[in-house]
């Protein structure tokens, strides 16, 4: 498994989305292909959504900082959020 940023893929939905908008100068059969393609992907759009976070990079790091600080008396360490942010991958 691996995790996306849910809110790009709904951006490039939304981009997608626009560019599926009917046009009155569009045949009628294009229109409705159109508009069906712009209610299917608004569907797709609010299902996404609509999923429960797997990953709360502020929280993660929320729990990081109070056990660091727990365990070894460091406050406010910033690297704990470079390397969150990362999601652990040198780079």
């Amino acid at each position: 498994m691996r995790l996306i940023d849910a809110d790009k893929w709904c951006m490039h939905l939304a981009d997608l989305q626009l560019s599926n908008t009917p046009d009155e100068r569009d045949s009628e059969d294009m229109q409705k292909e159109m508009k069906s393609n712009y209610e299917f992907i608004g569907f797709l759009i609010k299902l996404i959504e609509k999923q429960p976070t797997a990953y709360d990079m502020d929280k993660v790091t929320d729990i990081l900082d109070d056990y660091l600080f727990e365990k070894y008396c460091v406050e406010g360490d910033s690297k704990i959020y470079e390397i969150v942010k990362e999601g652990g991958i040198d780079g």
